[in-house]
């Protein structure tokens, strides 16, 4: 009998073990591999709309090798307690000037193809118009939009500012409409530590905006240049662009001097 208990309670123990793994495990995954993400303003769009969920990549070597054009999550500089997701455009030493929401890397204006004219998703009952681009950096193809209704309290020319040892500038892809490195400080501009980076985004897994479930954006990795279904007339236009893309070391701009 104390044989048959003992092997009750070592079966008891182990399907603990078993419990606490599998709860766990979920948390260990949110801590340091991937973590969901929705996207709570139109700051990223068309890239990211209001109501994507992503998911980030954490991995911290990963994150230690972060490079022009791809989408980053860190802590707002102002308020860490906010995360906030914009893309990466100057690295440590660049110099960075933006022009009519254009950015220039040490004297190099970034490549870019006009696509069209085009409406982002309703919101806050505005549907914003203006022009759509693919910019093409470090080997990246992004849409970037210009809202011809807002200028974001921006002048035509920001800058030059120049990224310090450490830290990264971004920007948000809604060039007008972004609180990105060119409003931080007091409008002074402002990079973001590379050690306070949480990750980087790889793929939307949902997306849901008023209550409906946008199916078209399900696993659609973050890397590729994706149209909202508000702009979807500029599909061959969008096409067009990406076939002109400049080759790489058309994409990459000056070593800074």
């Amino acid at each position: 009998m104390r044989s048959g208990k003992k092997s009750q309670s070592v079966l008891v123990l182990a399907a603990a073990g078993l419990g606490a793994l599998f709860l766990g495990f979920p948390l260990a995954l949110r801590a340091f591999v991937l973590e969901a993400f929705k996207i709570p303003s139109a700051s990223m769009e068309p890239a990211l709309l209001i109501g994507d969920h992503i998911f980030v990549d954490k991995l911290p070597f990963h994150r230690a090798t972060v490079t022009r054009g791809e989408v980053i999550l860190f802590p707002f500089p102002e308020n860490p307690e906010q995360d906030f997701v914009k893309r990466v455009i100057a690295l440590p030493g660049d110099t960075l000037l933006v022009k009519n929401g254009h950015p220039w890397i040490n004297g190099w204006e970034v490549p870019h193809c006009v696509v069209g004219t085009g409406q982002l998703p309703p919101s806050e009952g505005l549907t914003p118009s203006g022009e759509v681009d693919v910019e093409y950096l470090d080997g990246t193809a992004y849409l970037v939009f210009f809202d011809v209704a807002s200028l974001g309290g921006l002048s035509e020319t920001n800058g030059p500012y120049t990224a310090r040892a450490g830290e990264t500038w971004v920007l948000g892809d809604n060039r007008n409409a972004s609180h990105d490195s060119r409003f931080w400080f007091g409008g002074r501009g402002g990079g973001v530590p590379l050690d306070s980076v949480i990750g980087r985004a790889l793929f939307r897994w949902l997306s849901v905006a008023d209550g409906v479930m946008d199916g078209s954006r399900f696993a659609t990795s973050v890397a590729t240049p994706l149209l909202p279904k508000s702009m979807k007339s500029l599909e061959t236009d969008l096409k067009r662009c990406l076939a002109q893309a400049p080759p790489i070391e058309g994409t990459r701009p000056p070593i800074p001097r």
